[in-house]
């Protein structure tokens, strides 16, 4: 790796690390089922809570928040942005920040039309709009 690689790299996770205490600070233990309790030193969730909640290891997850280079799975930064509550745009910037694709809720599909509806298009089409303009069947 160059120089500027290796810069890129420290600085990517560094906004990793910031994004993830950020998102985790303002997450209150009630916001994701946790008992509330008055002794919490730092507002937010603990680090060994939203491992716990994304079913990883808190030793990993305190290294992503430390900056080591570690990979993590597109399965564990789901789990994250689940138990952290980001909306699409904060989960899109949490794959990105891991050097991951992000996972899509659901794949699309192809719209498709059923033969039933399409005949019925058919039928309707004259009487609906001039010929010239009703849709090839």
């Amino acid at each position: 790796m160059s120089r500027d690689e290796i810069r890129r790299d420290e600085i990517r996770r560094q906004e990793l690390s910031d994004f993830l205490r950020n998102r985790r600070g303002r997450i209150a233990p009630a916001d994701v089922g946790l008992p509330v309790t008055n002794r919490r030193r730092t507002p937010g969730l603990r680090r060994e809570e939203v491992a716990q909640l994304a079913g990883m290891s808190a030793t990993w997850y305190t290294w992503l928040e430390q900056k080591r280079p570690i990979g993590v799975s597109p399965g564990v930064l789901d789990n994250l942005a689940r138990v952290l509550l980001l909306d699409p745009a904060e989960r899109m910037q949490l794959f990105q920040l891991a050097l991951r694709n992000p996972v899509l809720e659901c794949p699309s599909q192809p719209e498709t039309v059923s033969p039933l509806i399409r005949r019925a298009g058919m039928w309707l089409a004259p009487t609906v709009m001039p010929a010239s303009a009703a849709p090839d069947m």
